[in-house]
Parts: structure tokens; sequence; C-alpha cells
């Protein structure tokens, strides 16, 4: 009784989520004098030609009408991710209704993402802008166009623009924090302390506040940002892994492998926070430690035990004087522990170094899969797919028992459409004991393979690890994947569900408008 109860009442919440469903997505309108402010003030190129062309454009209400029906079939082809054909329909319903905002932005968006070279969504963003300067998306959208063509100065007047619209969208806050960051920009340490104000409880906000101040050299001042970010969110790994550079870079190493210590607690998969604690280790005297912290990071199984902790940092000076030295010729297979070590402390920082350490390892010990492994990973973090792809296979051919390897691929050929393999990888590399972030990327592909009945069922358990890392995005696609099943009440309580705790933001914004239509 007690659950109906609640359906119905946020049956009710929903019904005003979906009454005011264009401002979530496109902007609350502003007033009048403050539409006109922005018309006058915006100096786009190309803008005021759209404006001209807006303004002696005439359709009448009944174009109007089936433009707005052809933007729904758009809606429902992007759900059914059929690019083409939501293309075919928002340019019917421009053909009718040349001013529609929701096509023109949602257009210019698949325009952008496909790469088109004959596509032009800068000038669909332009006269979106040009039909309700008070809206925030396009801007937002606009601004992406810009950055990507290295146009910083219009990229950061479209976000700024968006934010004046919209202060309470996080996506152009981030997106102009991103900007600022890849710029240096002077002015990013103070956008960073309005985005903590306005979505104190987001991780993106803290992190770009702390990395702002460290750009600046205000250690301590980073030092304390991170640590008031730790109080807002005290179970978010990466925020551990800050606190833990900042205590090191201050002096304090005890405070900071135990920062390190907090971050392997919250994360225990990732080796980042091992090869952190190991390196501030070693500046504390700990080689058996450090040792140990090396042994859990790179998965070498006898490398470190007692009787071998002194031949093992024997090696690693070597390898350090060899890095000076530029001397790299004569390799054993005895190094191979260090290059891993070496080229994953480097991986943080520069993607070369890291690459030439891994192929070192490579050649050190051509028949130890490792090398390959690791050498596979960054190249799957450089979106190389396809090349780390054959990194993969020979690790996997090295190692046919090591179900990380397999796990690891799996993601490539995800990525690369190869979903049958993709599937087959996720299933060997779960015999090693079930991995929520592996379930929920085979819902993934289960999904997008039409197998929607497999994928909720790996989103089902997902869920039923009560994971918060992983929570929100297996509602959102399980959402998904039972709307398509043809289980509509299903879809709407996830949505409600996802709506409930974490609000309505940009993606559960995007679930609702294809759920409910």
């Amino acid at each position: 009784m007690k659950m109906v109860h609640k359906l119905v009442s946020v049956s009710l919440a929903a019904s005003l989520l979906v009454s005011n469903l264009s401002a979530a997505f496109a902007g609350c309108p502003k007033s009048a004098s403050y539409r006109q402010s922005l018309t006058g003030s915006q100096t786009f190129p190309g803008l005021d030609a759209m404006r001209q062309a807006v303004a002696i454009s005439q359709v009448d209400s009944k174009r109007k009408a089936r433009a707005a029906e052809m933007v729904l079939v758009g809606y429902r082809m992007i759900w059914q991710g059929n690019q083409l054909a939501a293309m075919r329909a928002f340019n019917q319903a421009l053909a009718l209704d040349p001013n529609n905002y929701a096509a023109l932005i949602d257009r210019a968006a698949i325009q952008f993402n496909s790469r088109n070279l004959r596509s032009d969504p800068e000038a669909d963003c332009l006269r979106a802008i040009a039909v309700s300067p008070e809206r925030a998306a396009a801007y937002n959208t606009l601004g992406t166009i810009y950055e990507d063509r290295h146009a910083f100065g219009l990229a950061e007047q479209a976000y700024r623009t968006a934010i004046d619209l919209r202060a309470d969208y996080s996506e152009q806050t981030f997106n102009l924090l991103g900007l600022l960051r890849s710029k240096s920009s002077v002015s990013m340490t103070k956008d960073a302390r309005l985005a903590v104000m306005r979505f104190p409880k987001s991780f993106e906000s803290h992190y770009f506040l702390v990395m702002a101040l460290m750009r600046e050299n205000k250690t301590e001042q980073a030092y304390n940002a991170a640590n008031e970010a730790v109080n807002v969110l005290p179970s978010h790994a990466a925020l551990h892994e800050c606190r833990g550079w900042l205590l090191a870079k201050l002096g304090r190493y005890e405070d900071s492998v135990r920062a390190f210590s907090q971050q392997i607690a919250l994360d225990p998969d990732s080796g980042e926070g091992y090869l952190n604690r190991a390196q501030v280790s070693l500046k504390l005297g700990d080689d058996k430690g450090a040792a140990q912290d090396f042994q859990s990071a790179l998965g070498l199984e006898r490398l470190y035990q007692d009787q071998s902790i002194h031949a093992v940092f024997a090696a690693r000076e070597k390898l350090l004087l060899r890095d000076y030295q530029g001397n790299f010729d004569k390799l054993e297979p005895q190094d191979l522990a260090c290059c891993l070590a070496r080229g994953n402390y480097w991986r943080r920082w520069n993607y070369g170094n890291a690459m030439g350490h891994f192929q070192m390892a490579i050649k050190a010990a051509p028949n130890d899969f490792r090398g390959y492994l690791y050498r596979a990973e960054l190249l799957a973090h450089l979106k190389q797919n396809l090349t780390a792809l054959a990194d993969f296979d020979s690790a996997c051919r090295l190692a046919p028992n090591n179900f990380w390897c397999f796990s690891r691929r799996a993601y490539s050929r995800a990525i690369l459409g190869l979903n049958a393999g993709a599937v087959a990888d996720f299933t060997k590399g779960m015999r090693g004991g079930r991995d929520h972030y592996s379930l929920c990327a085979r819902g993934m592909v289960y999904a997008s393979m039409g197998d929607y009945r497999l994928a909720i069922a790996d989103f089902d358990q997902v869920l039923s690890y009560g994971d918060k890392r992983v929570e929100r995005q297996a509602l959102n696609i399980r959402c998904r994947a039972k709307f398509k099943a043809g289980d509509k009440f299903g879809a709407i309580s996830d949505f409600l569900e996802l709506a409930l705790r974490y609000g309505m933001s940009n993606d559960i914004a995007e679930c609702l408008r294809n759920t409910l239509r």
C-alpha cells in the first residue's frame, strides 16, 4: 500500500516536470526588455544576417504544428539510435518552419557530433539565437562548436551568455571551466568559486577550483578547497587523491599516505591510489610498503616478495639512471617491473614518456602480457581503440586465464562496434568475479544489440549491489531499455526514481523527453 501511495504522489511531481519541459530543455523565458538587450548586444559572426532572415520569415500555425510533430519524430529516431532518420525529420521540420528552435539546436548537435564537413551547425545555432535569444541551449552548443574550432574568445562569450541566462544549468558552467583550464585563463579561479556556490554538491565544481588554485601555486588554498570538497563529498575517491597530492606537496607525507589510503578504500580497483601511495612511501623511506603498493597496482604476482625487495629497488635505481642518460639499449627481464611502474607514473602527466616506458617493458620481456596490457590501456585512454585492440589481443593470447585482460579488451571492442566479441569478453572477464562496471557495460552492449531482456537483467544485478558510483547510469539506461522493450510503466518508474534521487539534470531531462514521448 505504501508503494502505491508513493507512486501516486510522485506522479503528481512528474506532471509538474512535464508541464515545465520546454524550460528544462531550452532555458526559462526572460522579460521582453532582457530579450531586447540580448538581441542588441550579441556580436557573433553572422548573427545579424540571421536576425534579418528570421524577421522576414512568416509561417502559418498549421505548418508550425506539423513542424512540431516532425520534431517529436526526430526525438524518437534519436532514441532508437537512428541519427540519419532523426536528421531527415529535423530537416522536414525546418522546411515547414525555418524558425523551429528545437529542430535547429537538435540538428546542430547531430551535425556537430557527426563531423559532417558539408553541414553547418554554427548557422543553425545562430538562427536559433535569432529566434529566441533568451534561451540558453543554443549558446551552449555554439560554444562547443567555437571551442572545437579553436575560436576560444567566441566560445567563452557563448558559454558566459548561456550561464547568464541559466545559471542553474551545470553543463555550460563546466564547459566554460574546461575551456578556461585548457587556455590557462586567469579568471578560472573566480569562475570555479562561483561554480562551487551554484553547485555545492557537484564533484566537477570542486575539482575545477582545486585545479585552478594548484595552477596558481596556491597550494595551501588548494588544500583547503580539497578538504572542504571531501567534507561535502566524502565518498568521492578522486577528491581524496587531490588531498594526497597537495599534502605531499606541502611536505606532509604521513598525512598524504593516509589520504591515498582513503582513496584506495573507496576505489580499490584503481591502480592510481597504490601508485600515488607508493611514491610517497618512498619519500618516507618505506621501501617495503612502496614495493607492496607497486605489486597491487601492477599485478606483479611474485616480484615484490621480501627476499627480492632490494633487487627490485636496485633495478629501479638503474632504470632511473637510464631515464637520465637516455640509454635503453640493454634492457633485461628484471627491468620489467620498473618499466611498468615508471610508465604508470608518467601516464598521469606525460603520455609520450608513459608510452615509451611501456614499449621498454615489451622490449625487456616480450612474452609477458603486462607490457602489452598497459600500453593498450593507455592507447584506449587516448581513443586509439583500433591500435589498442592489437595490444589487447597480444595480452589475451599471452595470458589466456587473466580475466582482467579480457575485461579491458571488451571496452575497446564495444567502442568499435564489435558487440558480439565485447559480450564474450565481458562474460569471460566476469568469471574472475562479478564486476558491476563490466555488468553495466555489458548491459549497454546488449541494449545496443536490441536484446533488451538481457540488458535489463544486467542492470538489475548492477542496481542490486547498491553502488552509488554506477547507480545513476544503470537506472538511466535501464529506463531506456524498458521503454524499448514495451514496459512503459517500468520505464516511467525508473525515470521517477532518477528524478527523486538526482533532480532534473541534463541527462535525466533527456531521459524524460524520450520516455514520456
